[in-house]
């Protein structure tokens, strides 16, 4: 109950019937107990005893509650200089992530504006000094205004967002950002800004163009391109393949192109897989069968692919 308690006569006090026995035995006629509390609750107890009935009087009860409640304000004090050090170092720790971070990092007040940035920011948006970007706008550096206001939206109504968007650095150049932005909030938690950590995915994009371009091209191509580990099992095969084969899809990928062979003996073969194996493109014709057995001969060019080693 977060009380003190005293007991100035043990043999005959009824509350300390369970443990008058044992008590006596030790030889303790009074006994006094107080709290020790730390932030609003008990954490643990000061047991006093004495051989003498009637030996806790008022002034000492008071003296010995003054003491507890000292003891009690020290412990706290400590602890909360524990917690102090403890948000301090988890501080300094976040500021040193937030410094070093790849990824530009922006903080802005509740009003949008930027409160710090980090050298990845910098760098990133074409500033020298975090000066010139300080109270900017968060939704200058969005080329298109109707994103910048879509994203504030979503932000302040479920807390974060994730996606991408057209970015514009200092001299007007513009980037593909991706981003994840949240909200941010105080200790009482009231809505107090936003934080954004930006990559330019630009090179990406163009690589992702790239390939969606090749990928395309290699689809829609009226010949035959197949792609196959360095065993010749096939790993890609587009559309006119499975005509010219007979095969669908499903069915070549995984087979050996050995197994289209009309002539599996042919030298000519041998000689094909060994100037690929050398890291040499082949040229030239052999004969094919088509699912059901119909033969038809082939013109190919076969090149390898070679590794990052």
């Amino acid at each position: 109950e977060q009380q003190s308690f005293f007991c100035n006569d043990i043999a005959n006090d009824p509350i300390m019937a369970p443990w008058r026995d044992r008590a006596l035995e030790r030889g303790y006629r009074s006994a006094m107990a107080l709290p020790l509390m730390m932030h609003g609750a008990a954490i643990g107890s000061i047991s006093i005893y004495a051989a003498e009935e009637g030996f806790f009087n008022p002034e000492e009860i008071e003296l010995l509650t003054h003491v507890t409640e000292d003891i009690s304000y020290a412990l706290e004090s400590i602890d909360n200089e524990r917690i102090r050090l403890e948000k301090e170092n988890e501080l300094r720790l976040k500021d040193i992530v937030f410094e070093t971070s790849l990824s530009a990092n922006i903080i802005a007040g509740a009003d949008g504006n930027v409160l710090q940035v980090n050298q990845s920011a910098l760098r990133l948006w074409g500033y020298l000094a975090p000066e010139e970007v300080a109270r900017r706008a968060l939704r200058s550096f969005i080329l298109i205004p109707e994103t910048a206001a879509a994203i504030a939206e979503s932000v302040v109504r479920y807390g974060r967002w994730i996606g991408e968007y057209e970015a514009v650095r200092k001299d007007g150049s513009t980037f593909m950002a991706f981003a994840m932005v949240t909200q941010l909030r105080d200790v009482e938690g009231r809505f107090s800004g936003f934080q954004s950590s930006v990559i330019d995915v630009t090179e990406r994009k163009r690589s992702e163009e790239r390939i969606r371009l090749l990928t395309q091209a290699l689809e829609q191509a009226s010949v035959s391109v197949l792609i196959t580990d360095e065993h010749g099992i096939i790993h890609y095969a587009n559309l006119t393949a499975t005509l010219t084969t007979g095969y669908p899809l499903e069915e070549l990928v995984g087979m050996d192109t050995m197994e289209f062979s009309a002539d599996p003996g042919n030298p000519d073969l041998q000689r094909m897989w060994e100037t690929i194996s050398a890291g040499n493109a082949w040229s030239g014709e052999f004969r094919n069968i088509r699912k059901g057995g119909v033969i038809y001969w082939a013109s190919a060019v076969i090149g390898p692919i070679r590794g990052e080693n």
